[in-house]
């Protein structure tokens, strides 16, 4: 990625919210309160599974859309390497290389010289002229 560029917004939007949490916990308190085996506790047992299952497809659905939007933006913004914890499939089918890496000091490492610098602002900037957002590093 080059200097001021900047990645999709939109990668981590929706994955985690309350909105899946809520229909799953109502429904674990109502079979907590039955007593197992009864038909009150079988109804709200197979209410309990089509949500989660209807929340699993949405969580899905949702990483996939995701996957697609970034590598997308790979493709447009001419991105030949990606460095990411744990991403495969979709970025070998467009012809983009993957190379796996720990994710230990990433955000310290230049990634034109490969010196390694710890700083206390935001801003990184390596003794070799490179200089950018830490996050985007």
């Amino acid at each position: 990625m080059l200097c001021g560029e900047k990645a999709p917004t939109s990668l981590s939007l929706g994955l985690f919210g309350g909105k899946r949490q809520k229909p799953i916990m109502v429904r674990i308190k109502k079979l907590a309160k039955c007593e197992k085996g009864s038909r009150q506790w079988e109804k709200y047992r197979r209410a309990f599974n089509y949500i989660l299952g209807k929340s699993n497809a949405q969580l899905t659905d949702i990483l996939h859309k995701t996957t697609r939007e970034f590598v997308n933006w790979c493709l447009e913004n001419q991105v030949r390497e990606v460095v990411v914890g744990d991403v495969a499939g979709v970025l070998a089918a467009e012809g983009i290389s993957l190379q796996k890496v720990d994710e230990a000091y990433t955000t310290q490492t230049c990634p034109v010289c490969g010196r390694r610098k710890r700083t206390s602002s935001r801003n990184y900037s390596c003794l070799c002229g490179y200089q950018d957002f830490g996050n985007y590093l």
